[in-house]
C-alpha cells in the first residue's frame, strides 16, 4: 500500500497572463533505480493562498482541468493590499500523459501562490 508524503513546492510569483502553468502533470521519465519499476505519480493540493504583497487591491485568477475544459476556482477575485485569499479543498494533478493542469495568474505580478499543504503519492 502506498503512503502519501509531504510535498514543498514553492510559492510562484503570479505572471499577468491568466493562463501561466502553475503546476503541471507533464513528466517526461520515471525511471527509478535498478531493479525499482517506478509508477505513475500524483499531487495532491488541499490549501492554495494567493498573497498580495502590496498596498493596492489587485484580482486573481485560477482555473484547474485541461486547456479546452477549465473550471474556476477564482475569477478576477480581489485580492485587498496587504492581505491574502485562501482555497481549501482538495485537488488532484495527476502524473505521466495528464491534462489534468493547475492554471493562473494575477492582474499585478505584486501576488504570488503559495501552495501550503500538498503531498506526492504514487498509483
Amino acid at each position: 500500500m502506498a503512503q502519501n508524503k509531504r510535498l514543498f513546492i514553492p510559492p510562484q510569483v503570479a505572471n499577468v497572463t491568466t493562463t501561466t502553468l502553475l503546476i503541471g502533470g507533464a513528466m517526461t521519465t520515471i525511471t527509478g533505480p535498478t531493479g525499482f519499476t517506478a509508477t505513475q505519480w500524483y499531487i495532491l493540493l488541499r490549501h492554495i493562498r494567493a498573497v498580495n504583497t502590496s498596498a493596492t487591491q489587485y484580482t486573481v485568477t485560477m482555473f484547474y482541468g485541461s486547456a479546452s475544459t477549465l473550471a474556476a476556482v477564482w475569477s478576477a477575485a480581489p485580492v485587498a493590499g496587504n492581505s491574502y485569499l485562501d482555497w481549501f479543498g482538495e485537488m488532484r494533478i495527476d502524473g505521466t500523459g495528464s491534462t489534468i493542469n493547475l492554471w493562473g495568474g494575477a492582474s499585478n505580478a505584486a501576488i504570488y501562490f503559495n501552495f501550503d499543504d500538498a503531498e506526492i503519492g504514487f498509483v
